[in-house]
């Protein structure tokens, strides 16, 4: 039939199966209805209009169909950008922040070991001066001499307590300092890892 024959002649650009399924579908229908080619024309207009309205489907179906699957990726990629275009404009605020959460423990820790050490020799240096103090008026006065060197022996007797248990304290002050570490790493992990 000349109008299925100049219809795929207009249909070129189309691929070879989109043009048979075109023509099986246009033939299948002429027959069915029983059109001779005045009456195709009449219905279906001019060969070359209806293949420009067919392309025109067909390739605003393919760009549709592809929209909505690149459309994803293409969302996804915007999103990445711009979370890195936030993290780079961040990094004035968040690089103090991280030194300092990371510091901050060991900082804690320094500072406490530093504190029970010079109490330590504080209490050493006043156990030894109260007792030379008390040594030294025992002649003038023996209770005040005494009084003295009893609180020289007391505060070394607590300072040998406190020395006995400063391993302990430090131990669990460094496992504090790591737990609370720990604590911030993960959760910067977690953070960095939802975002």
């Amino acid at each position: 039939m000349k109008y299925l024959e100049d219809l795929k002649q207009h249909l070129k650009e189309l691929p070879q199966s989109e043009q048979d399924n075109i023509i099986n579908y246009y033939q299948e229908y002429i027959e069915d209805a029983g059109f001779n080619e005045d009456e195709l024309v009449t219905k279906l207009g001019n060969p070359k209009n209806l293949a420009q309205k067919l392309k025109f489907d067909y390739f605003m179906d393919n760009d549709l169909h592809d929209d909505q699957q690149s459309e994803p990726v293409k969302h996804k990629d915007v999103r990445v950008l711009w979370i890195v275009i936030l993290g780079i404009l961040s990094l004035p605020i968040s690089i103090p922040i991280l030194i300092t959460l990371f510091f901050v423990p060991l900082i804690i820790l320094v500072t406490l070991i530093f504190t029970v050490i010079v109490v330590s020799i504080s209490l050493i240096f006043a156990s030894l001066v109260t007792i030379v103090s008390g040594l030294a008026v025992i002649s003038q006065s023996l209770w005040d001499g005494l009084f003295y060197v009893g609180i020289g022996l007391a505060i070394g007797g607590l300072m040998t307590v406190i020395l006995s248990f400063m391993p302990t304290v430090i131990k669990l002050i460094s496992s504090l300092s790591l737990k609370i570490a720990k604590y911030l790493q993960t959760k910067f992990k977690k953070e960095g890892a939802s975002k």
